[in-house]
Formats: C-alpha cells, sequence, structure tokens
C-alpha cells in the first residue's frame, strides 16, 4: 500500500507543473513566441501520456492485486 502511494503521489507530483502550465497558457500566449507555446503543449502531452498515465494506471491495478491477494 505504502508504495501504491507514493507512486501515485509520485505522478501528481509530474502533473503539478503541467496543470499551473496550463493555467498560465493564455498569458503565454500573449507574451511568448508561439514555437514556446507549442512545445510547451507537445511537452504536456507526451508527459501526460507517457508517464502520469500509466503511473496512475499501474498504481490502481497492483493495490487491486494486493488487495485481491488479501482476500
Amino acid at each position: 500500500l505504502t508504495a501504491t502511494l507514493v507512486t501515485s503521489f509520485f505522478a501528481m507530483l509530474i502533473a503539478l507543473p503541467l496543470f499551473f502550465i496550463n493555467q498560465a497558457a493564455p498569458y503565454l500566449i500573449g507574451r511568448t513566441a508561439p514555437e514556446i507555446v507549442l512545445v510547451l503543449a507537445v511537452a504536456g502531452i507526451v508527459v501526460n501520456s507517457l508517464i502520469i498515465d500509466p503511473l496512475i494506471t499501474l498504481t490502481t491495478a497492483a493495490h487491486y492485486f494486493e488487495n485481491k491477494e488479501t482476500k
């Protein structure tokens, strides 16, 4: 259970900066070059789809199988 919580917490720590960048997107779009906005958007999509979503899915599955084995 502890490893599951740590892994989920780690995934949320990765997602938190991306959340703040998305909140600041209107300001960034008006103040920076379009290429920088594009790079940030692509990086957010890649990090979310390749790191955060699999971590959350794997920790949920691991937690389920831990509980299933103990019952």
